[in-house]
């Protein structure tokens, strides 16, 4: 609303409290006949009365903008702190997820008699299903060769009736 319609508006009102007849007369005339009635008092008068009440508002702005950031403040910090809570539990769970794994591939590691760096897996089941591919592929290598992979030399040792160079070394320089 414009200062002219404010102004207009209380001049109005002011007629219609004191004479309700009269009111519809005055709402008959043009607006031409109502501008010419304002005098330059009557804006000053709107003018003041709003300014003072913009000024009554940017007074409270002024009053309320402190309490305001610091509730912002106070929010942010609660989040922060929410936040950091969050982060540290997702990271305790992810360290006992680990731990817990470890301990189920030392597990399976003993258990099948093989090293727990070759065992694979994301979970406890599919850890166990690697150890016993694994096994069974370990097994399987050993049964076929049931020969030692190393030759046996009958010349030495106690199949040669105790008589190698160590021996006869021994004997001569007395060293039983």
């Amino acid at each position: 609303m414009s200062t002219n319609e404010a102004a207009a508006d209380a001049q109005t009102t002011d007629s219609t409290s004191d004479a309700p007849a009269q009111a519809e007369p005055a709402r008959e005339t043009s607006g031409a006949e109502e501008k010419q009635e304002m005098t330059i008092e009557d804006y000053k008068s709107a003018l003041e009365k709003v300014r003072r009440e913009a000024a009554k508002y940017r007074t409270k702005n002024k009053e309320l903008r402190p309490l305001a950031e610091r509730a912002k403040e106070a929010e942010e910090a609660g989040k922060s702190e929410l936040q950091k809570a969050q982060e540290r539990i997702a990271a305790l769970e992810a360290e006992k997820q680990a731990s817990v794994l470890a301990a189920a591939r030392a597990e399976l590691a003993a258990k099948h008699g093989i090293p727990g760096e070759l065992i694979t897996g994301d979970d406890a089941e599919s850890m166990a299903e690697s150890a016993a591919a694994i096994a069974a592929y370990v097994d399987k290598r050993l049964g076929e060769s049931a020969k030692p992979s190393l030759p046996v030399v009958e010349s030495v040792g106690r199949l040669s009736g105790g008589v190698d160079r160590d021996s006869q070394a021994r004997a001569i320089l007395g060293l039983k």
